[in-house]
Parts: structure tokens; sequence; C-alpha cells
């Protein structure tokens, strides 16, 4: 399974890359939902998408609601929501049928925790 970040906090986004790379895990990252749409189209391989909920574009959205629409996509991604909690939140992974959630700030052992549980270990 390969992990794809869609981010839109350039600080955020290297961190969360930079974290996982140093673990071993092979790592994509984009703030442009139309490039992490394309990767996932472009290949058959599974993905942990690891996003940001509260800085979602128009354009994102409409990346979630490809993926929804496109079971041929969906049954191959698993979603990972980074957010802080408000109702807001709740409603955003109510909505997009979120597989698991991140909660800021949190730990690296937590995002790890949460990588594994979708990918496992990475590979030696």
């Amino acid at each position: 399974m390969k992990i794809l970040i869609l981010y839109f906090e350039p600080s955020v986004m290297k961190m969360l890359e930079a974290c996982l790379t140093a673990e071993g895990y092979s790592v994509t990252s984009t703030a442009d939902a139309s490039e992490a749409i394309k990767a996932i189209e472009d290949t058959s391989d599974s993905y942990l998408l690891i996003a940001d909920n509260f800085h979602l574009s128009p354009g994102a959205q409409q990346a979630f609601t490809t993926l929804h629409n496109r079971p041929d996509l969906r049954n191959r991604v698993k979603i990972v929501g980074v957010s802080a909690m408000s109702q807001g939140a709740y409603e955003w992974i109510a909505d997009n049928r979120i597989d698991d959630h991140l909660t800021m700030p949190f730990s690296l052992d937590h995002l790890l925790d949460v990588v594994r549980a979708h990918v496992g270990l990475p590979p030696d």
C-alpha cells in the first residue's frame, strides 16, 4: 500500500512526509486534489490517503466526491482525515466516510500507530 498525503498547509505536509519517510515508508505528497486523484487513477495500487479537512478547496471536496462515486477507486483507498476536532470536523468525517482520523496536535507515535493499522510496518 502506498501513502499519499493531500495537505494544503505546506509545513504540515512536509512534516508528515518527513516523519513517515524517516520510518521507511514510501510517501508522495501534494496540495493539489486533482493530482491526488490522478495518482490513484494511474495505477492499480492501494493507497492510504492522509488528508487535511479544514483547508478543503472546492477541488479537494471534488476529490472526495470522485472517490466516493467511483467504487473502483474508493475500494483501493483508505482515508485518514487530519483536523482539530470541532462540530465541522465530525460532520466532515461522517460525510466523507473517513476510515480513520488524527486529531491535531498528535504525536509521532500516534501518527505511526494509525499508519501501521492500515499499511503495516514499512518494508525492510
